[in-house]
């Protein structure tokens, strides 16, 4: 049976009075340790006392009683003990000057050492322990970019902290340690591994790890348990090299392997970190589709419209926003830019999910429009130019700069409120039309005029809205 260092090594201890059962053979024994076997500090306790202090028993002839010694290890190191020496002597005062006394020796386990076998207090190392350090540690989703991956070089920089150093290092629990004893040779491996976030049931896929320090040995791989990785203070730094891994979202966690305990729970042969989210996206957002962002119609259908953006992955839309939105409305030489944000007017902006969506000031648009058509100009079609930049994805990738430009064939309805003339009958008539932009072939006098197949009316107002 393995026992690990916080675990008390449990004893049955078989005391008996081997004289033969009359009144007289009643027999009063100490049961104890023997101070100078004990020479790496065990706590060596029996009915919840130590038993540095000898426990009285009482025992009448042939009578057997059983108890329990529980031996545990105290501070240090080392997971190897001399075996522990007992004794049990008799307490009677005829006995005082010379007791009788017998002794038996406390191990678990029988090693090989150099040329035979000794009987040892052994402790089982534990899987190590281990926790993130450093970025790792701090933050539960890591993102990154293409700009920062390749100011990396592709390489993002983990580390670990061992929490048992003052115990040893992992090396020194590793099996490729040949200077360690045998039956503390149980570390295998100390990896980052990870997975496509939700894909449950898919394994663990080890990392690949590289040393940014150049060490005297060469291991055919690279992990945590390396000689030399870990420090002093039990920090352990190594890099993850992620060239050629998809874009996407992962779990990453470190863990460390051992070498399988016999009839043990799986948990004691393997320890790993808490699982950390890393995301990787080295691809800039681009449209998805043409934006639906062309004006046209009335004014009035122009200010009740929502338009929108619509892009390959989720944006960046933390406020405010890092994105800069333009729609410039020019009529010949008098032009209005709209923008939004804090520092812009006559654009409202939302930005959720993989969309950007807009639309204008009503009191704004409203203005502009109305101070331009009351100008003696005729010319109805408005030129929009559109500029969209510094969309970025949660990562900050951005997306190239979008401009377009088009223009807003402006419509404009003419109306004639008509009354009939026709003898014995009176009633009035309202017809609209439209209007369109003259051309270089017609002449201005053809403009803004409306044809009706009514001879027989009057006209008794044109008007316009």
């Amino acid at each position: 049976q393995h026992y690990l260092p916080g675990e008390a090594i449990v004893f049955d201890v078989s005391l008996t009075n081997d004289r033969p059962a009359d009144e007289w053979t009643r027999a009063r024994l100490e049961l104890g340790v023997d101070l100078t076997s004990n020479t790496g500090d065990l706590s060596v306790l029996s009915n919840g006392k130590s038993l540095s202090t000898p426990q009285e028993y009482i025992l009448q002839g042939g009578e057997e009683v059983t108890t329990k010694i529980l031996i545990s290890k105290g501070q240090g190191n080392s997971l190897s003990f001399n075996p522990v020496r007992l004794f049990l002597r008799s307490a009677c005062t005829a006995d005082s000057y010379d007791p009788a006394i017998a002794h038996d020796i406390a191990w678990n386990q029988e090693i090989w050492e150099e040329t035979e076998y000794l009987q040892r207090i052994i402790f089982t190392p534990p899987c190590p322990q281990i926790r993130w350090a450093g970025p790792f540690a701090e933050e539960r989703q890591m993102v990154y970019s293409t700009d920062t991956l390749t100011a990396l070089s592709d390489l993002v920089e983990v580390s670990i902290y061992n929490v048992d150093y003052t115990n040893g290092k992992l090396f020194d629990r590793s099996v490729l340690n040949e200077e360690a004893p045998e039956s503390e040779q149980r570390l295998q491996k100390v990896v980052l591994v990870y997975r496509r976030f939700g894909e449950y049931d898919s394994p663990w896929v080890e990392a690949h790890l590289e040393d940014p320090v150049t060490r005297l040995s060469n291991p055919d791989m690279v992990e945590f348990a390396n000689p030399g990785v870990e420090d002093d203070m039990g920090y352990a730094t190594l890099q993850w090299n992620v060239e050629g891994i998809p874009d996407s979202r992962y779990l990453v966690k470190v863990m460390s392997n051992c070498t399988a305990l016999e009839n043990s729970h799986s948990t004691h042969n393997y320890f790993s970190t808490d699982a950390v989210e890393v995301v990787l996206d080295k691809t800039s957002p681009a449209l998805f589709g043409a934006p639906f962002i062309q004006l046209s119609g009335s004014v009035d259908s122009v200010k009740q419209q929502v338009y929108r953006f619509i892009f390959t992955e989720p944006l960046y839309c933390e406020e405010p926003h890092v994105f800069h939105l333009a729609v410039t409305l020019s009529i010949g030489q008098n032009s209005r830019t709209f923008t939004h944000g804090s520092h812009g007017s006559g654009i409202f902006a939302k930005c959720s999910g993989e969309e950007i969506r807009y639309r204008f000031d009503d009191i704004e648009l409203d203005e502009w429009y109305t101070a331009q058509t009351s100008a003696e100009s005729t010319d109805l079609v408005i030129d929009v130019n559109f500029l969209l930049g510094g969309v970025s994805d949660l990562a900050l990738n951005r997306a190239d700069d979008f401009t377009f430009a088009s223009s807003w064939a402006q419509v404009r309805r003419l109306c004639v409120n008509l009354m009939a003339a026709v003898p014995g009958i009176q009633f009035s008539y309202l017809h609209c039309g439209t209007a369109h932009r003259v051309s270089d072939n017609e002449s201005k006098s053809q403009a803004n005029t409306l044809t009706f197949p009514v001879s027989t009316f009057a006209i008794l107002l044109i008007y316009s809205t």
